[in-house]
C-alpha cells in the first residue's frame, strides 16, 4: 500500500510539474515574442526587403522555443510544488510534509496515514485550480509591436513602390536587351577565344540587371557605363599590344623574305595559311634531304629556318586571337557607347526628393 500510495503522491506531483511547465511556457513565450517583435520591426526598417510573413514565423517558433527551454530549465522541485499545492487546496502543509516524509528511512503508522491522507487529498483539486494561465504585461502590449511592423510594412511599401513606368525608358530598355541578344546569340554557337567568352558572360550580366523589375535611368547608366569604361581601358592596353606585337612581326618579316604580303594588310588568317605551307614545304625538303643523305650542316640549315618560321607562327597565332578579341570588343564597345546615349537623351523618372533616403548627418535635413 505504501508504494502505491507513493506512486500516487509522485503521479500527482508530475501532472502538476507538466502544468506548470506549460503556463510558465505560454507566459514566457508571450513576454519573449513582444522583445521579438520590437527586434523584428526594427530589422525590417533596416532592411526592407526582408520577407516580412517569413520574419514573422521565425519569431513565432522562436518565441515557442525560448518559453519552452526557459519553463523546462526552471522547473520547480517536488516541494515547491508540493506547496503551491497545499496552499491552493488548503491542506495546511499537508502534502508537503508527505513529500519530505516519503524519503525517510523511519516509517510509522503515523507516516503512513499521512501519506494515504495525502494521496487522497491529491485528487480533490485539479493542476488547472493550482497553475491557471495569466496574460503577463508583455502580452497585453502585444499589439504596441505588431502596430510597429505594420507601420514599417507600410513606410517600406510606400517608399519602395515601382515607381511610374516611363514608356521611352521601357522601350529603349528593351531595344537595349535586343542588342544584347544579337550579340550574344551568334557568337554562342562559335569556337570562342577565353577573352570573348568572358565578355560574353559581361553582356549577360547586364542584360540581367538590366531585366530587373522597376530599374530605373540612373541604375541603368550606371551598369552601361561602368561595362563601357572597363572594355575601353581594355581596348587601348590591347591595342598597345596590338602595335607591339605588328613591330616584332615586321622585323620578322625583313629577316624572311618568304613570309606573304598579307601580313602588312592584316589578312592574318590568309597570311598564317601560307606561312603553315611554307613550313610544309620546309619540312618535306627537310625529309627529302635526310633520305637523300646530305650533310648535316645542310639540314640544320633547314631546321634552323623551321624552327624561326614556327616561332613565327605563334606569333601570328598571338595576333589572330588579338584580333578575334578587339573585334568583338569594338563592337560591344560601339553598341555600349550608342545605348548609353539613348539612355542619357530620356527625360529623368526619379523619385521625388522627399521620398529618398537622406545620407546627411543632420537627420532633420
Amino acid at each position: 500500500m505504501e508504494d502505491r500510495t507513493q506512486r500516487t503522491i509522485l503521479e500527482s506531483l508530475d501532472r502538476l510539474r507538466l502544468r506548470w511547465m506549460q503556463v510558465r511556457a505560454v507566459s514566457l513565450g508571450l513576454q519573449a515574442l513582444f522583445y521579438l517583435l520590437l527586434a523584428g520591426a526594427a530589422l525590417l526598417l533596416a532592411f526592407p526587403k526582408l520577407s516580412a510573413p517569413g520574419l514573422a514565423l521565425a519569431l513565432a517558433v522562436a518565441a515557442v522555443i525560448i518559453g519552452g527551454v526557459l519553463a523546462w530549465a526552471n522547473r520547480p522541485d517536488a516541494a515547491a510544488l508540493a506547496k503551491d499545492y497545499d496552499d491552493t487546496a488548503g491542506l495546511k502543509d499537508r502534502l508537503s510534509s508527505s513529500v519530505e516524509l516519503m524519503g525517510s528511512q523511519e516509517r510509522s503508522p503515523m507516516v503512513d496515514a499521512l501519506l494515504e491522507d495525502a494521496a487522497v487529498a491529491t485528487t480533490k483539486v485539479m493542476p488547472a485550480q493550482v497553475y491557471a494561465y495569466t496574460m503577463p504585461r508583455e502580452g497585453r502590449w502585444l499589439p504596441v509591436p505588431l502596430m510597429m511592423m505594420l507601420g514599417v510594412l507600410f513606410v517600406n511599401g510606400f517608399m519602395g513602390a515601382d515607381p511610374k513606368v516611363d514608356p521611352e525608358l521601357e522601350n529603349s530598355l528593351q531595344a537595349g536587351i535586343a542588342a544584347i541578344d544579337e550579340l550574344i546569340s551568334p557568337q554562342d554557337k562559335q569556337e570562342l577565344t577565353k577573352r570573348e567568352k568572358e565578355l560574353l558572360e559581361q553582356l549577360k550580366e547586364l542584360k540581367a540587371k538590366l531585366s530587373e523589375k522597376g530599374v530605373e535611368k540612373k541604375d541603368a547608366m550606371a551598369e552601361v557605363s561602368k561595362l563601357l569604361d572597363q572594355l575601353e581601358r581594355e581596348e587601348q592596353a590591347a591595342q598597345e599590344k596590338e602595335r607591339k606585337l605588328k613591330e616584332l612581326l615586321a622585323g620578322l618579316k625583313e629577316e624572311n623574305k618568304e613570309l606573304s604580303d598579307e601580313m602588312e594588310q592584316g589578312d592574318w588568317q590568309d597570311a598564317l595559311n601560307k606561312l603553315k605551307e611554307k613550313m610544309k614545304e620546309l619540312e618535306d625538303e627537310i625529309a627529302k634531304k635526310k633520305k637523300e643523305g646530305a650533310s648535316k650542316e645542310d639540314i640544320e640549315k633547314l631546321e634552323e629556318q623551321l624552327a624561326k618560321l614556327k616561332e613565327i607562327e605563334a606569333q601570328y597565332m598571338k595576333m589572330l586571337q588579338m584580333n578575334m578579341d578587339m573585334d568583338m570588343l569594338g563592337h560591344t564597345i560601339d553598341f555600349l557607347k550608342a545605348f548609353e546615349g539613348d539612355l542619357a537623351d530620356l527625360e529623368n523618372m526619379e523619385k521625388p526628393e522627399f521620398l529618398k533616403p537622406c545620407d546627411c548627418d543632420d537627420p532633420g535635413t
